[in-house]
Parts: C-alpha cells; structure tokens; sequence
C-alpha cells in the first residue's frame, strides 16, 4: 500500500515536472537564460554572445545522437536559417557567435542557413557522430545547406 502511495507521489511529481518545461518560455537578453516549449526531435540549444536562449525538448528519437551547428567568424555578422527534423522545422536568425544543438534519433536533419551581412566572415561548422565540416562563407546573402542522417553528411554552398 505504502509502495502504491510513493509510486503515485513520483508519477504527480515527473507530470508536474514535464508539464512545466512544456509550457512556455522564450527569450532573453543580458545574459540570461530562459526554455521554451516542446518540439519533436529537437533539442536547438542555442547561445549567442551575453545572451542565451535554451530550447529544450524530447528527442523523438532513441539513438541519444546529438548534432551541433555553430556559426562563428566575424563576430556580429548577422545570419537566419531552418533547420528540419522528422518533418518538425524550426527557424532562427541572429548574429555571431551562435550555437545550435539539435537530437535527430536517426533521422534526417536538414539544415539551410543564410548570410546576411554584407561585411566578414561566417564560418559554419557541423558536428555529428560520423560526420564533420566546416565552411566557410564570404559573400553576401550566400546560402548553405546541409543534410545529416546516420553519420552521412551532404553540403552544398551557393550565392547570390
């Protein structure tokens, strides 16, 4: 009986727990941080500068593979993109340095990003188990896309 009341007390608990890191949140400045909602396959952790914004969310996946897009280079240059997982696609923008960490759980994950800015550099590196790359992008409104899936990597670079 004793073991039942505890088993329920967890589970109360865990619901509470998952309904509040599901429920809201957004950005911040100043150098603080802050989480926001669910997205199936998608743990876009990301940081910029002073401030950080941190997007949690379940993985939708199980192989525990964790992907990191980080724009650097110049610092400042500005840049937008999307990223999409398992038919799930979330958009950002900013300017650099930047971090975003995405849990693809073995399927594809396609990323397009964007240069704004019309002075430096933006170098975009890709990390994934399997797969590494690094590009760099000089011109303005270039564009650059890359496809993960399982440790294979596709990247195209254009511009404009």
């Amino acid at each position: 009986m004793r073991s039942e009341s505890i088993l329920s007390a967890v589970v109360l608990l865990l619901s509470a727990l998952l309904a509040g890191c599901s429920a809201g949140g957004g950005a911040s400045t100043g150098g603080t941080s802050a989480s926001a909602g669910t997205a199936g396959g998608f743990t876009a952790g990301v940081s910029s500068g002073a401030s950080s914004v941190r997007q949690g969310s379940s993985t939708g996946g199980t192989s525990g593979q964790q992907a990191t897009l980080r724009l650097s280079g110049t610092p400042g240059v500005a840049f937008s993109g999307r990223c999409t997982v398992g038919g799930r696609t979330e958009t950002f923008e900013g300017k650099t340095p930047a971090v975003y960490t995405y849990e693809p759980g073995g399927r594809q994950l396609e990323c397009q990003i964007h240069r704004q800015s019309t002075g430096g550099t933006l170098e975009v590196t890709f990390d994934a188990p399997g797969s590494h790359t690094t590009q760099r992008m000089n011109s303005p409104n270039g564009t650059l896309e890359i496809t993960y899936r399982n440790g294979s990597l596709s990247v195209s670079q254009s511009s404009s």
